[in-house]
């Protein structure tokens, strides 16, 4: 994992020295709050010590990632004031709310999906579901994520079904309770895990609860909808494969019952080249979190990339960019430690 911190950082750093002295310089100094009687000038000295300006590249790198690790990310002004590191700290966990429950939603309805085609290859279920999973790897999320706002988004259709909203986290019919709203950001941040559905829940707030899931359904669906696809395609490739082996034709002339011979033998070990492929998938899946926060106007990382992006809030950029490297590291760090449970031949 150490190489591949190294080398998210060093694409960051690269990135970061792109930009002119003078807006690192600007960007990394506070622009709201109390300067301490300090003047400009030495704000700006300070500034570019901190960031080893005056130093050759390789000094420059190893003062970036003191200043990554020590938490000094400079700021942002748009969309919101602050640290850049508090607001990736708030902002963070509302993707990770929206990854959670579209990880959950993909395996809990994936796994059978992909277990039963697997089981019965060109039935009619088996055509039809590789019909739908192949139009999941085809369509670009946006367009889903639309598609679904003309049909069910509230104030969009005009039918029954047309319930969920389309923008936002939540919504308020009154004053928000304190725990849901900070004031001097003028923004839905929840305490104390700042993922607002299950703040809801660990305040007892039912109806809030219910208001901020029906805020999470399209967005879920419109990011779990290529992902399911995969571990469909990927776990019925592999039931096919693994119903051929020999020791899968072994079970079957001893007499293990289908039900146990297809849980035990043939799912488990169909299952190991899904959770590889999921791996490699997950870098789409960071990359559609983007533009599916951008889509719903969902105040998550995501979100907060594109913002900065379009405002040219460099620290915003270049922190979140290493955030999304670093999640990709851990989910695939998490899947190597899982090959462990699923493969007991494995070892590392």
């Amino acid at each position: 994992m150490f190489p591949i911190f190294i080398g998210i950082t060093v694409f960051a750093f690269i990135l970061l020295r792109s930009f002119p002295n003078s807006v690192l310089v600007a960007d990394f100094i506070q622009v709201n709050g109390t300067t301490g009687g300090t003047s400009s000038q030495a704000l700006v000295q300070k500034a570019s010590e901190r960031l080893g300006l005056g130093y050759p590249a390789p000094i420059q790198y190893f003062l970036f990632l003191d200043n990554f690790i020590t938490g000094h990310w400079g700021y942002v002004t748009k969309p919101l004031i602050g640290s850049t590191i508090q607001l990736i700290s708030i902002l963070l966990p509302n993707s990770l709310q929206l990854l959670i429950l579209s990880f959950s939603l993909t395996l809990l309805i994936g796994i059978p999906l992909g277990t039963l085609i697997g089981t019965r290859p060109l039935s009619l279920s088996d055509h039809s579901i590789r019909m739908f999973s192949l139009v999941g790897f085809a369509m670009p999320q946006f367009f889903f994520g639309l598609i679904l706002m003309l049909i069910f988004g509230k104030g969009v259709a005009n039918w029954p079904g047309a319930i969920f909203p389309i923008f936002g986290s939540i919504s308020f019919s009154g004053t928000p309770p304190s725990w849901a709203y900070d004031q001097n950001l003028g923004a839905v941040i929840s305490t104390p895990t700042h993922m607002i559905f299950f703040d809801a829940l660990l305040h007892l707030d039912i109806p809030l609860a219910i208001n901020a899931l029906m805020h999470l359904i399209l967005p879920v669906l419109t990011l779990s909808y290529a992902l399911l696809a995969t571990v469909i395609i990927y776990l019925r490739a592999g039931m096919i494969d693994a119903s051929g082996q020999e020791y899968v034709k072994t079970a079957i002339a001893k007499g293990v019952p289908m039900k146990r011979l297809v849980k035990v033998h043939i799912r488990r070990n169909a299952i190991i080249p899904t959770v590889t492929n999921i791996g490699f998938f997950m870098t789409y899946v960071l990359g559609a979190l983007v533009v599916v926060e951008m889509l719903f106007g969902y105040n998550g990382i995501g979100w907060f990339i594109a913002q900065a992006t379009i405002y040219s809030q460099v620290y915003g950029i270049v922190y979140s960019g290493i955030i999304f490297g670093v999640i990709l590291m851990v989910i695939n760090f998490f899947i190597d430690i899982l090959y462990v449970f699923l493969d007991p031949r494995i070892r590392y």
